[in-house]
């Protein structure tokens, strides 16, 4: 028998079989998503209201994904940790009602 088959049970499988199967760790996996997900959600859940100060020659991704496009001007409502990272660089001001 070759070196990537293997018998069990009187069955020769190929060894590979085993690690295509499905496992009890997947519904671990989908779990620790829905966490993430969850951990997401919260995060943009705590939207500051920002004011750009200087337009960005490329869309940036916000935390839910979302391409926002920023021109000198525009108000735009964004989690904490993306109008914190503009207004650090100098991109925006807090623009609060």
């Amino acid at each position: 028998m070759t070196y990537f088959m293997e018998e069990i049970a009187g069955e020769v499988r190929h060894a590979a079989a085993m690690e295509l199967a499905p496992s009890s760790k997947a519904s671990e996996i989908i779990l620790e998503d829905t966490i993430v997900a969850q951990e997401v959600e919260a995060e943009t859940d705590d939207l500051v209201r920002v004011r750009i100060l200087e337009s960005l020659p490329e869309a940036i991704i916000n935390a839910t994904g979302e391409e926002v496009t920023l021109e000198v001007g525009d108000v735009h409502f964004l989690d904490s940790l993306t109008a914190e990272m503009l207004v650090d660089g100098g991109f925006a001001k807090i623009a609060a009602l």
